[in-house]
């Protein structure tokens, strides 16, 4: 109420003013299309006035001519207070949405209760958090657009490589290789097929270990078995395979090697057995193997002088009558075959940390 009274007392005070002016007010100088013309002329609102009372509707360019003297003034200047007031009491504050004082407030006529303004409030917030994209304030509406980011691939994504599909996240690719970076970017269009796939022309045997290596790229691939070894061959058309989709890690861990320090061979020292002191009950584990090797040897062995078989091959074992039996003669030997087994043991050892990244 403070507020409207402020403003009628400044309507007062104008009309009395403009009321005791003389009507010949002013001339206002205005220009068009570089004319220069001389109009008496003024305006309020929406409207001027030129001549007694007639009135036209005010253009958008502003320009008034061939205006004769306007006497009106004291009420022209009445209707703009008039506007002023009205504008005033029924404006509407109707912030950016989104910020925090985006709720429609209004002048209040009159003395109300603080909790039904606060009502008033909450029904204008409910409105502005509907779907529906236009909010009134009641004096007009605003627009209010719902805007929902959108990206040119889902975020699920099929890849058909060289014919066989792979279904993987955008996030995936994204993380590991710079071609996928390039080709999932904004710069590049890549037209999906008829299935909702993604071409690739690329090996699907070594994607399969690019993919592999992109989900979990903390862990790099080893190709090795017992029975061949290493799989150089594969190792260098991977190679080639992670510097085309730019892996950096992939390709730098590869072409240095780094997988043969991932398995290390660990050999015992050789043992020499006669065939017949084998066990053949031994076992070894998997990562163990024990190799045996048959040497054919040739040595000489003690005869008795009494032909004893349980001295053969020990003169210990002979006694005084072997000794009498022998008398000044020199020992007997016969060369005897037999076969010598060598045992080499081997224990292939995974290093797992040289296939982790540092």
């Amino acid at each position: 109420m403070y507020f409207l009274n402020t403003i009628v007392a400044l309507a007062a005070t104008l009309i009395l003013s403009v009321t005791a002016a003389p009507t010949d007010i002013a001339t206002i100088q205005v220009s068009r299309n570089e004319q220069d013309h001389t109009a008496p002329a003024t305006q309020c609102g929406w409207f001027y006035y030129y001549g007694e009372g007639e009135q036209q509707p005010l253009y958008a360019n502003g320009y008034y001519e061939n205006l004769e003297e306007f006497s009106v003034m004291g009420s022209i200047l009445v209707q703009t207070c008039f506007c002023i007031v009205y504008k005033a009491v029924t404006a509407v504050v109707v912030p950016p949405v989104g910020s925090a004082a985006s709720l429609p407030t209004q002048i209040v006529h009159g003395e109300h209760d603080t909790m039904e303004q606060l009502t008033k409030n909450n029904q204008a917030l409910s409105e502005l958090i509907t779907d529906d994209p236009t909010v009134s304030n009641g004096c007009g509406s605003a627009s209010v657009s719902h805007i929902t980011p959108q990206t040119p691939y889902p975020r699920i994504i099929t890849l058909d490589v060289g014919g066989r599909k792979y279904k993987t996240s955008i996030a995936t690719l994204l993380a590991e290789s710079g071609l996928f970076r390039v080709q999932l970017s904004d710069r590049f269009t890549w037209a999906p097929e008829a299935d909702g796939s993604y071409f690739l022309d690329a090996d699907p045997d070594l994607f399969e270990h690019l993919l592999r290596f992109m989900r979990r790229p903390n862990v790099f691939p080893l190709f090795y078995s017992k029975a061949a070894g290493f799989d150089y061959n594969l190792y260098s058309q991977l190679e080639e395979e992670a510097e085309y989709f730019q892996m950096d890690e992939l390709h730098a861990w590869i072409k240095k090697k780094k997988y043969l320090e991932a398995i290390v061979t660990k050999m015992d020292c050789p043992i020499t057995m006669d065939l017949a002191d084998i066990s053949l009950g031994t076992t070894c584990g998997p990562n163990v193997t024990c190799d045996r090797y048959m040497l054919p040897r040739v040595r000489k062995v003690y005869i008795c002088p009494r032909d004893i078989v349980v001295h053969r091959g020990d003169p210990n074992r002979c006694g005084a009558a072997c000794r009498r039996a022998q008398g000044d003669e020199e020992p007997e030997f016969e060369e005897e075959t037999y076969v010598e087994v060598v045992s080499v043991r081997n224990e292939v050892i995974f290093k797992a940390e040289a296939c982790r990244l540092e």
